[in-house]
This record gives structure tokens, sequence and C-alpha cells, in this order.
């Protein structure tokens, strides 16, 4: 790793410690191309896109035929309470969208940090599952999974091949996350 991208990571981390947040899972093969594209947003895209539009983000993604593979979180919002943490974990297979309210003014921010080490370390053992899944041959050609979590939007997932898509909405982003582990748990068991 660069010394400039090392120092990235360090940066993101500091902040995260600053602010008493659980540190978002980094793969080690992925934290060369980070970069921060705003004292708080750091990501392995080209762009300096910020994470609050959650939905520009998965319609890109449902709309690539390739998608671009990238990490991209950090906190990221408007107003006086309309502010979240985000983490997107994008792959070919794989869209992983994680907004938790964090920062607002009428937010319970020790809630939302305990919420957020729920969350990181839920998204951590998704992303490994499907890898695991995907090592072993069992993932089917052409799958897709896709969950999002947000505090501000519905809350859903779905795993679907070549478009024919029912997502499953969901009370809660944990759920929803649960929902999508669980699919990925039954490829497993085939």
């Amino acid at each position: 790793m660069s010394d400039t991208n090392h120092s990235v990571l360090q940066q993101a981390q500091q902040q995260f410690a600053k602010e008493g947040l659980p540190f978002p899972y980094v793969p080690a093969a992925i934290q060369s191309r980070l970069q921060a594209v705003t004292p708080w947003v750091f990501s392995t895209r080209a762009d300096d896109q910020t994470p609050y539009d959650l939905d520009s983000f998965v319609a890109s993604y449902l709309e690539a035929a390739e998608p671009e593979s990238y990490l991209l979180f950090g906190h990221d919002g408007h107003g006086i309470n309309s502010y979240a943490m985000h983490y997107y974990w994008v792959q070919k297979h794989l869209a992983l969208f994680d907004q938790i309210a964090w920062g607002g003014v009428y937010t319970d921010n020790d809630f939302a940090s305990k919420m957020m080490r729920v969350h990181f370390a839920q998204l951590q053992g998704v992303i490994q599952l499907v890898e695991r899944t995907q090592a072993s041959g069992k993932w089917p050609k052409g799958q897709r999974l896709i969950a999002v979590m947000s505090d501000f939007r519905p809350s859903r997932w779905v795993m679907f091949r070549h478009g024919d898509m029912q997502w499953v909405d969901e009370p809660s982003g944990l759920e929803a996350l649960l929902g999508a582990s669980l699919a990925v748990e039954a490829l497993l068991a085939e």
C-alpha cells in the first residue's frame, strides 16, 4: 500500500475513532485504492460523488450490465437532521447499501453508534458469506443480491437473475440484511 493510501486509511480510522464510532470493514485487497472524497467520506470510486443520495446508487447498480466494483463509506447529509453514516459495498454479484441516521440534531447518536457496530459486523459477515458461496461454486451464474438498509427509506433486499426481481420489504435494515444472509445460506445448503 502506498504511503498516500495508507494515510487515507489512517485518516478514516482517526475520523471514526475521534467520534467514538466503530470502523467499517475495508478488505486489505482494496485498501490501496481508498481515497478521501471529503474529510468524512472515503471511497475506491474514481469520482467524488458523496453517498447521501442512496437511491441513485441503487439505480446505477440495477441499470448496469457489469456494475463497477467499489466501496464508499462515511458521513453525509443535509439540513439539521438528515445526516447518516453510509456503507456501500458494490461488486458484480453483490450490492449492500447501508444508511444509518447519525449526526443529526435530533438523532440519538449513542444508539446509532451501537447500531453501526451491529450493522458493520453483519455487513462483513454477508460479504464473506457471499465470497465463500462463490468460491464453493454454488453461486448461480448471473445471480445478483442487493440489500438496502436505511433509516430514511424502506429497507429491502432481492436476489435475482436477468432482471427478474421481486423485492422483499423488511421492517428494518437489520432484517433486510438477515433476509439477504439467509438467502445466501440457502445456496450454500443446496
